[in-house]
């Protein structure tokens, strides 16, 4: 397949569905949204934020970060070279090169599929504070998108 129209369409279950799962993972993580942990700035309004990872564009974001993170194989430990903020960056090249459509995956959606999968996720620090991105324990070497993603 040499064309971005000869790719396949991604098939989303109901987004009624899907957003009762992400609600679940905000209930428990009261510091996620859709950009992650916490605020970006001190004025930013995180209920709004935690509400946009309720929108259908989200929830679309989060079925795509549990589909390519179900094609990885988890780590015993977290893995603290690489952080959910570059993980989003693997599930929108892949979903680039296997679908059609839009393949944005914001951060917290990825963190909040990872949740949802059971993996382990941490929070990352930077000099003593929290970061919006989170370690999880995924292997280091990710899988070739040349090679279709399969491990």
């Amino acid at each position: 397949m040499n064309s971005r129209s000869q790719l396949p369409v991604f098939e989303y279950r109901p987004v009624e569905d899907v957003r009762a799962e992400v609600a679940a993972i905000l209930e428990r993580e009261p510091e996620l949204s859709s950009y992650g942990f916490g605020k970006f700035r001190p004025s930013d309004d995180l209920a709004a934020m935690r509400a946009d990872a309720l929108t259908e564009s989200s929830c679309q974001e989060f079925e795509k970060a549990i589909a390519w993170l179900s094609l990885m194989k988890p780590t015993a430990s977290l893995n603290r070279h690489a952080t959910s903020y570059g993980y989003k960056h693997e599930v929108e090249r892949w979903f680039a090169a296997t679908y059609q459509g839009n393949s944005y995956v914001a951060n917290g959606m990825l963190i909040a599929a990872a949740l949802h999968l059971g993996l382990r996720v941490r929070r990352a620090m930077h000099n003593g504070r929290g970061t919006p991105n989170a370690y999880i324990n995924l292997p280091q070497r990710r899988p070739d998108p040349a090679a279709g993603y399969r491990l």
